[in-house]
Parts: C-alpha cells; sequence; structure tokens
C-alpha cells in the first residue's frame, strides 16, 4: 500500500473489523470486535502477509475468560460522543 492511499484510507474509513462473538459477548450482541494480540501486531500489520490461514486464526473470538461486560451510559451508544466516561460503568 502506497503512503498517499494509506493517507485516503485513514481519512476516509471509520470501519471496525468484527467477528463472531465469543460466549459471554453472545449474551449481548452478535458479534465483537476483533482483538489483536500485542504479539500477533506485526503478521496482522504486515502488507506482505498474504497467509489467510495465518490472518483468518487472528480474528477468530478473543477468550471470554479475558475480557469482562458491564453496563455504561446510554450516550455510549451515540458515535458523536466521545471521552472516558463512556465507557465508565453505569450506576
Amino acid at each position: 500500500m502506497n503512503v498517499r492511499l494509506l493517507e485516503v484510507a485513514q481519512q476516509e474509513l471509520d470501519e471496525a473489523v468484527t467477528t463472531e462473538p465469543n460466549e459471554l459477548m453472545r449474551e449481548i450482541h452478535d458479534r465483537m470486535p476483533v482483538i489483536v494480540k500485542v504479539g500477533d501486531y506485526g503478521t496482522w500489520l504486515d502488507p506482505a502477509n498474504h497467509d489467510l490461514a495465518a490472518l483468518r486464526q487472528l480474528i477468530s473470538p478473543y477468550l471470554s475468560e479475558r475480557i469482562e461486560a458491564y453496563a455504561v451510559q446510554r450516550d455510549a451508544s451515540n458515535p458523536k460522543n466521545e471521552g472516558a466516561e463512556m465507557i465508565a460503568r453505569a450506576e
């Protein structure tokens, strides 16, 4: 990917990569964001990597035991709202 194309992609794309939900998230939604482990960043971000089997393994649902789910404020569902308070636990 050349630099100009990357600049355009960063300016014009606002996408999240999702996968099927793990057991915890399945109770909440029919999909979840892909969470790439730090040790896999190089594989995930390498533009020369065309190993589809390896890349598919990286987009599998993250382990339920490694994440936590809790209610947040209703305002968090509006993408115009930003800030750390959007991920604070709802009272």
